[in-house]
Formats: C-alpha cells, structure tokens, sequence
C-alpha cells in the first residue's frame, strides 16, 4: 500500500502544485491496480490505509471489527454522495437566478 501527495500542473500559471488530498495506491485480490483519493490528512489517510489493507488480508473473513468497519464506510460514502448531490444542486440554483448578460 503506498500514501502519496500527486503533483501536477497548474494550467494557468505553469507551475508544479500538490493536490489538497492524500492518494491511495494498493492492488485489489484480483491484481487489479487502485488509486483511490483519501483525505487531506495524513494521517488518517494512513488509518484508512490500514483498514484497506485489513480487509484485503483477510481472505473474506470478516470479524466483528472490520464488519463494523465496512458498515460504516458505507455509511460515510452514501453521506458524501448526498452531500456532493446537494451542493450541485444548490450551485444549479444560484445559477440559475444570475441574470444572462
């Protein structure tokens, strides 16, 4: 499992920029490749690291930790999904009060 900072760059000033989020890089029980964004923490992106890397090893096994563990970063991703949801919505709204000139 590798936690990394990318880099990339900056289309209007030129300039190399880190991104604000901390990466995952791990390879799935299929082989396949994933990079997946954490936090913008590091150390909670090692945390979540951790996990990944519990649930990975344990062949489909889960205990009662890691159940918990699931159960609640399912519980996490369905909040960011709405959260995401709403703002965009909410962003449409403004937009759409904003004269055309």
């Amino acid at each position: 499992m590798k936690v990394f900072k990318p880099t990339f760059t900056d289309k209007r000033t030129g300039k190399t920029r880190k991104c604000a989020h901390w990466y995952l890089s791990f390879s799935d029980n299929k082989g396949i490749r994933r990079r997946l964004p954490a936090f913008t923490s590091k150390g909670a992106s090692e945390r979540a690291a951790a996990k990944i890397e519990e649930l990975l090893s344990c062949g489909g096994i889960l205990n009662q930790d890691l159940q918990r563990t699931a159960g609640q970063t399912a519980k996490q991703t369905n909040r960011i999904r709405a959260d995401r949801q709403s703002k965009t919505i909410g962003e449409y709204r403004q937009a759409s009060h904003r004269p055309l000139d």
